[in-house]
């Protein structure tokens, strides 16, 4: 059923194209004040995050008005970032599909970005279904749909980041690797209530790190006793240690954690990251964090599953960074003093940096 599934869709979608105005590629895009940007990033957090530079860039340069079409689990993202002037999101559906298509019509966007870094079926058909005189995207197996696409760059030597920048060219504009980070910032009611956070539980007064157990599967949990173990490293120095988690893994915290180890959990992501804009250190198996840290450019240090891929990991771009990597599906073959043995000397270079500042 789901081959048929398939070769249906790949019918529908080419016949669709038929009835499709070819574009004059001759043409160039010119944005302004009065131009009218689509952006589509669906997906995750991490995915909104490294979508966050593309979407600054072309408002500071352009003051285009853009709508980001997101998705239930993103679009909190682009709401409090810079430079979005609306958000849809998109729920799935077919009823709910066309429904979206006929609002995104009446609203007579003048370009369409696909921000996606790799194919996605969803975003092809609505780019597809989609009237806009330009639609632009990175080139890959669905380039048919586009007007206008750029070289994707290599994915095992380019950072995810910088690949989906590439769009920018397409409307005229360069850019500096160096100048370009996440742009996402917690409110300055949240990054009050970390600072008061900090002062309540007395972690304001020294070198605070932040271990976060959490990432988006099971496969990326390191594990009770070894996180138990890098606490207890840490109480050899005289440094704060806040344990992070989401609220799914708050057993595992309580099993982690002891009387002298405080550990912070909100549901509100923008509280969440005025907490991780505080830390000296942050240890992570999760790359939406990771990018989180990038935006305040925090030293991260990371645990990565890189399983069945040449892709790049997800870094932080503007962050200190150091990581341990498998190429195993899971993280519970990663030993602790793997660990360890890369992460002390990482640590005790940025606790002697900060006590010498």
């Amino acid at each position: 059923m789901k081959k048929i599934e398939l070769i249906l869709k790949s019918l529908l979608f080419n016949t669709l194209l038929l009835f499709k105005t070819q574009p004059d590629l001759s043409e160039k895009i010119h944005l302004n004040e009065n131009s009218k940007v689509l952006i589509i990033r669906l997906n995750r957090i991490g995915d909104a995050l490294v979508t966050t530079p593309l979407i600054t860039f072309i408002k500071e340069s352009t003051k285009s008005n853009i709508t980001v079409l997101a998705d239930k689990k993103n679009h909190f993202v682009f709401q409090k970032s810079l430079g979005a002037d609306k958000v849809i999101v998109y729920k799935k559906g077919l009823v709910s599909f066309f429904s979206l298509i006929k609002n995104l019509n009446s609203q007579k966007f003048d370009v369409v970005i696909d921000a996606h870094d790799d194919v996605s079926t969803t975003v092809t058909y609505l780019i597809a279904f989609i009237n806009a005189k330009f639609k632009v995207g990175l080139s890959k197996s669905n380039s048919k749909i586009f007007t206008n696409t750029i070289e994707r760059g290599d994915p095992a030597k380019t950072h995810v980041v910088l690949r989906i920048m590439n769009l920018v060219t397409l409307f005229g504009f360069t850019f500096n690797p160096d100048e370009i980070n996440i742009t996402y910032r917690a409110s300055k009611q949240s990054e009050d209530f970390a600072k008061q956070f900090l002062i309540n539980n007395n972690l304001n007064n020294k070198f605070l790190i932040g271990i976060n157990i959490s990432a988006g599967s099971n496969a990326r949990f390191w594990g009770v006793d070894r996180f138990k173990k890098l606490v207890q490293f840490f109480m050899e120095y005289n440094v704060n240690v806040l344990l992070l988690s989401s609220g799914t893994d708050l057993d595992k915290v309580s099993k982690i954690s002891n009387q002298s180890i405080l550990n912070f959990y909100s549901d509100n992501f923008d509280k969440f990251t005025g907490i991780i804009s505080k830390l000296d250190l942050l240890i992570t198996p999760d790359t939406s964090v990771v990018h989180l840290a990038s935006a305040y450019k925090i030293p991260v240090f990371g645990l990565y599953v890189h399983y069945n891929t040449a892709d790049m990991i997800w870094s932080p771009l503007r962050s200190e960074f150091d990581c341990v990597i498998t190429e195993e599906a899971t993280l519970t073959n990663m030993s602790y003093d793997k660990v360890i043995n890369k992460l002390k000397p990482f640590f005790k270079r940025l606790l002697n940096a900060k006590r010498n500042s």
